[in-house]
């Protein structure tokens, strides 16, 4: 199999998860993403020659190594034959409502295919993103403590493959965002030297900054610029289509598996002023 660097990436070994690599640095705990109760993250892998052509057992594993067995919460992924591979399928799953709601806590899947195959997930947390709102799903269109960043493309990013109706969604707990007014002005000098203003341009700009994020999530927010559909709702539940966006990270630790991020972005929030005219 191949690992597809979705929300939330799939592995052929325990050993690739970003807590086993970061072992090695002296990280002693996970720092899972962040799903709520009544839905995984989105994820995807491809077969890569495996030759498996069904998931039969899904189990959630917490850090003191219980299984627990969520195979019938939900429709299994599905195999995919993409037109992008010819010879090859993905198994997708796309961040279905479950049928039952998981129990909160910090876990990675581990998922049994037909032919006995064995592939894993990285960590995350299943949490009360939506407060008290515990149904499924939620009737509440918003979380009050996580940025909620669902994103698409209409065709394939990478190895991501979005035709089928793939779409991810992040939940990111972050501070209240920093706005900033950046501003652009033309003019000319006029006869005594002095700058006459002719055209400016203020754009209201956001930035995002999060918490201890794994180095998977990084390249996410990287890759997520390259998409044609990205939509934040924030912590008044109000929903916006991102613009612009800009990503820089700061690595944490000696080994460098773990990040901050800061995300810079924009709704397209722009004032033009032409001589004393606005629009």
């Amino acid at each position: 199999m191949k690992t597809i660097y979705t929300s939330l990436p799939i592995y052929d070994k325990v050993a690739k998860q970003s807590f086993e690599r970061g072992k090695f640095g002296g990280v002693t705990r996970p720092y899972p993403i962040v799903c709520p109760l009544h839905r995984l993250p989105s994820f995807q892998w491809l077969d890569n020659g495996d030759g498996a052509t069904s998931v039969t057992k899904v189990e959630l594993i917490d850090f003191a190594g219980t299984s627990t067995n969520i195979t019938a919460k939900f429709t299994l992924p599905g195999m995919i034959y993409s037109t992008a591979t010819l010879t090859d399928h993905y198994f997708s799953y796309a961040g279905n409502t479950l049928l039952t709601n998981m129990t909160a806590g910090t876990y990675y899947m581990k998922i049994t295919m037909n032919n006995a195959k064995i592939y894993y997930s990285d960590w995350f947390m299943v949490t009360c993103v939506f407060g008290t709102d515990t149904g499924n799903p939620p009737t509440a269109t918003y979380s009050e403590k996580y940025l909620i960043i669902n994103y698409s493309n209409s065709c394939t990013v990478g190895n991501i493959y979005y035709p089928a109706g793939f779409t991810q969604t992040l939940w990111i707990e972050s501070d209240t965002m920093e706005p900033t007014w950046p501003t652009d002005e033309k003019g000319v000098e006029n006869g005594e030297g002095r700058f006459v203003r002719t055209f400016i341009r203020q754009v209201k700009k956001y930035t995002a900054r999060t918490k201890e994020v794994p180095d998977f999530i990084v390249d996410v927010f990287h890759r997520l610029r390259l998409h044609d559909t990205i939509t934040l709702t924030d912590l008044v539940g109000d929903t916006f289509t991102m613009f612009n966006l800009e990503v820089e990270h700061e690595w944490l630790f000696e080994d460098k598996h773990y990040a901050k991020v800061d995300l810079t972005f924009d709704y397209d929030e722009s004032i033009i002023m032409i001589g004393c005219c606005g629009g």
